[in-house]
């Protein structure tokens, strides 16, 4: 089967679909509404690669394929929109394969020697590829001023540094300068008033592209979000858009605090659902998350936890002593807490005598199990259970996903709230140096 569809900031649509085999080699999709202007796609089943193409007031577009290679060799004619476009990602691919190529040779190069100089060479080899490909890109605007790729193509392109910035300071590492000003023009080549590039995966891979750029320093992310959000004011439906976009990405365990982030989008820019452009029972779900988040936000002093342990004697979160608490909410009956729970156990059990210790709360209602479970696999941790139906402390620490981890420092501060587990390594390396 081939699809027929369509990109709305960053989502697949399918709008149709046919059987093609060698017995009916042509597909044909028809219909009698005009489709908007936007980035379309085919795809056939079994293959990883979307042949993506543009739609743009053409209302008769024939494209040619190779079941067998239908990247390499998907091609159209007499289309204002695609012929320059299919050659300008003809050109843009050439040169992605020479950077892998240049990329391993790099790889093999930093571990058969220490040159400085072989090793600037070939990094350099990089950048110049990426460079063209950049410079060619922008040439598209000045080529093609009334087509919809050009603009769809530079939208994501990156900010142009001035070459008086320098990349590096002297001793080799990042400018501190060049990062701000690389934030401060991220979105200038964004053009938040066409709402064309919604129907696109644009901004969606600009505001991923955006996440990965933001500092360590939340007051600096929050200065970052409202610039964007302030930038695509100029358009309703985009500003809703970029708007939802960062909300999915802030809703993701993170070491660098995302809850914090969510809060503050949800508290700064969504005052209504009409204001953020969803219905009414998707704004309430978010403001019940962003409202479970706030008593347990990084920088607050964690609410007391004083429940049973498998003796039945009661125990104190305030009272356990730890230069630093891993709070783990887990249960023994959830298969993630299964299959992360030995790992953890095993990775905390080493730095127990340097400060850090666990703290494990259960919330289910298997408590024979739990206390079995305990005793099998996690003797050594101090292992608490909630009884109450419906659990209190999920409500207070809004631990409805499990397992969830979080770090506490001596005054049981919150550091971490939803740590991802494969960042527990590094942060017990870097908590046992403090």
């Amino acid at each position: 089967m081939v699809y027929f569809g369509y990109w709305y900031t960053g989502v697949p649509y399918f709008l149709d679909s046919v059987k093609v085999d060698s017995v009916q080699p042509v597909a044909q999709f028809k219909g009698k509404k005009a489709l908007e202007t936007g980035l379309y796609f085919f795809y056939h089943n079994g293959q990883k690669t979307l042949l993506e193409f543009i739609v743009n007031n053409e209302f008769d577009l024939r494209f040619k394929t190779s079941m067998l290679a239908l990247a390499d060799s998907f091609s159209v004619e007499k289309s204002v929109e695609n012929e320059p476009y299919f050659y300008w990602r003809t050109f843009k691919r050439s040169r992605e394969t020479r950077i892998e190529t240049a990329r391993s040779m790099l790889e093999m190069l930093r571990k058969a020697t220490r040159d400085r100089e072989v090793l600037e060479e070939q990094a350099k080899a990089i950048r110049t590829l990426r460079e063209e490909i950049d410079a060619n890109t922008r040439k598209q605007l000045i080529k093609y001023p009334n087509l919809f790729f050009p603009k769809l193509v530079n939208s994501e392109l990156p900010a142009t540094v001035p070459v008086t910035i320098e990349t590096l300071l002297a001793d080799g590492s990042l400018n501190p300068g060049y990062m701000q000003y690389f934030r401060d023009h991220f979105w200038d080549n964004y053009d938040f008033t066409d709402t064309r590039l919604l129907r696109s995966p644009a901004l969606a891979r600009k505001t991923d592209d955006w996440m990965q750029i933001q500092g360590a320093v939340l007051d600096s992310v929050k200065s970052s979000l409202s610039f964007a959000i302030k930038k695509a004011s100029v358009n309703q439906e985009s500003k809703n858009k970029l708007l939802q976009l960062m909300l999915e990405r802030f809703d993701k365990p993170s070491y660098g605090g995302n809850e914090t982030m969510l809060v503050y989008l949800f508290d700064q820019f969504m005052p209504t659902a009409k204001s953020a452009g969803i219905d009414t029972a998707a704004w309430m779900r978010i403001e019940y998350k962003a409202s479970s988040f706030r008593g347990t936000l990084p920088g607050r002093i964690a609410p007391e936890i004083k429940l049973k342990d498998t003796t039945g004697t009661e125990v104190s979160l305030y009272n356990f002593k730890a230069k630093y608490t891993l709070l783990y909410f887990f249960s023994p009956l959830c298969a993630h807490c299964k299959e992360a729970t030995p790992n953890i156990y095993a990775m905390t059990l080493p730095y127990a005598d340097k400060g850090i210790r666990v703290f494990a709360v259960t919330t289910d209602g298997r408590f024979d199990y739990w206390k079995n479970y305990v005793a099998t696999n996690i003797p050594k941790w101090t292992c608490v259970a909630d009884e109450n139906e419906p659990s209190t402390v999920e409500k207070m620490y809004a631990t409805y996903s499990l397992p969830n981890l979080m770090i506490l420092d001596e005054e049981k501060k919150i550091l971490v709230r939803r740590l991802p587990l494969s960042d527990l390594p590094k942060v017990l390396e870097g908590l046992s140096k403090e």
